[in-house]
């Protein structure tokens, strides 16, 4: 008899141990799960606060080109203003010499006027022809230009078009490994559950075959320890949540305290420029 009370008893240890075990690595496995949610909400939120400053940044050139374009545009516009007035008065006054010129010597220089009508006639042609060579060569370069741009827009569109044929090929097999990864991870996991279900009918099993010769003895102890370590395990549970969720609601509070105060220092730098 105190064989079998010995060896019911070993048996009892290491039934002990494996559900420490068992129950140690549960833990561990949630707690990992736990700490991979955690990781993927603050990359989730730093990438959100980086495409805002990235944003905010690109608004502030833009604001800083239009003001600089606007200058310089403004000192253009006053340079050919002068330009055109000095060409216009040029004219004006190239127009009065020459008629009080001819009234003035109007008798005297009818032989120049005739050397001079001969000489504009000749002027006139060979201008002609220079205009007409020219007008001739805008509408070749015209042409020329039109046909390069329609020839440029039909490449760009066959380039296009073979680059997207290229991304979906590219895309549907990335899908296609993803898919086959996804499938393999998923089958892992049913094995693994299936083994994990396999071992506690085995340890159940087990257990209530040696529980109950001593039923009442180590129902009383089991039940204590269950007692204690849910005990244990939900303190530290509820400690570290809360350490948590305060060092989070640290981090979104300086967070939105420095989107706030950026938001207020550019909107004062932009009405400043403005």
């Amino acid at each position: 008899r105190q064989q079998a009370i010995g060896k019911a008893t070993d048996r009892m240890i290491l039934i002990l141990q494996l559900q420490s075990l068992v129950r140690g690595f549960l833990e561990r496995r949630r707690m990992f799960w736990l700490h991979y949610a955690a990781s993927v909400i603050q990359a989730t939120w730093r990438g959100a606060h980086d495409r805002l400053n990235y944003r905010l940044d690109v608004l502030d050139i833009v604001i800083a080109q239009s003001a600089v374009r606007r200058k310089l545009a403004r000192v253009e516009a006053d340079k050919r203003r002068a330009a055109r007035d000095n060409k216009s008065a040029t004219i004006i006054q190239t127009q009065w010499r020459g008629t009080y010129a001819r009234m003035s010597y109007q008798l005297y220089i009818l032989v120049v006027i005739e050397i001079q009508n001969f000489f504009r006639k000749a002027m006139a042609k060979r201008a002609l022809e220079q205009l007409k060579f020219e007008r001739d060569t805008t509408c070749a370069t015209h042409i020329q230009t039109a046909y390069r741009g329609y020839s440029d827009r039909l490449n760009y569109t066959i380039s296009v078009l073979a680059i997207v044929d290229i991304q979906c090929y590219a895309r549907r097999m990335i899908a296609k490994n993803e898919t086959n990864r996804m499938r393999e991870e998923k089958q892992a996991l049913q094995l693994e559950h299936e083994n994990l279900c396999a071992t506690k009918i085995q340890s159940a099993w087990r257990g209530f075959d040696d529980f109950s010769r001593f039923v009442l003895f180590l129902n009383s102890v089991i039940v204590l320890q269950s007692n204690w370590r849910r005990m244990t395990v939900r303190n530290d549970y509820l400690i570290e949540r809360e350490e948590r969720r305060n060092r989070s609601a640290t981090l979104i509070q300086k967070e939105w305290r420095g989107f706030v105060g950026l938001t207020s220092f550019r909107a004062d730098l932009y009405s400043i420029i403005m």
